[in-house]
């Protein structure tokens, strides 16, 4: 009787024993349970982070196209502004030899006319002076025709006496 109590005895250490196995072991399944269902979350986490890195990707290709394209058209309105810059400085160059020879031209164009008017008065006053020349020619004409005919009367006289 004493092995049927001992044989009892262990048979109840050990069916506690595998209560306690069996409970651990559903313990253990709750956390595996539990655990597989972290580990899916995860999964269908880094699932959507891919995605999202695909999607970042492509968005970083198309952006670093369009940085490209940006800066090929920076440098292309650089090379035209250079280009400008140039030609305006080209044009503020020829216009400050435009001025310049307009005012050598205002400054010629003034002496002409200082020139004009005093060749002017010259003129007028040569033309005044032919005119007085003219009234003494006149006169002078008048005078020697004057002494024609006295001189003419006079050889008539003498004549006439002679």
């Amino acid at each position: 009787m004493a092995s049927l109590e001992a044989l009892e005895d262990e048979l109840a250490v050990r069916s506690n024993e595998l209560a306690e196995a069996v409970a651990h072991g559903q313990t253990l399944e709750a956390q595996l349970q539990e655990k597989m269902g972290i580990i899916s979350a995860l999964e269908l986490d880094i699932s959507k982070e891919r995605e999202s890195v695909k999607f970042l990707s492509s968005e970083n290709v198309d952006l670093r196209a369009r940085i490209e394209d940006i800066s090929a058209a920076k440098s292309s309105i650089e090379e035209e502004l250079t280009e400008r810059t140039k030609v305006t400085d080209g044009l503020e160059m020829e216009l400050f030899k435009m001025s310049n020879t307009l005012g050598q031209m205002n400054r010629s164009m003034d002496s002409l006319k200082n020139n004009l008017k005093e060749l002017t008065s010259e003129r007028d006053q040569l033309n005044m002076e032919v005119l007085i020349l003219k009234e003494k020619l006149d006169m002078a004409e008048a005078t020697a025709e004057e002494n024609e005919a006295i001189a003419a009367e006079a050889q008539q006289v003498c004549a006439d006496l002679a």
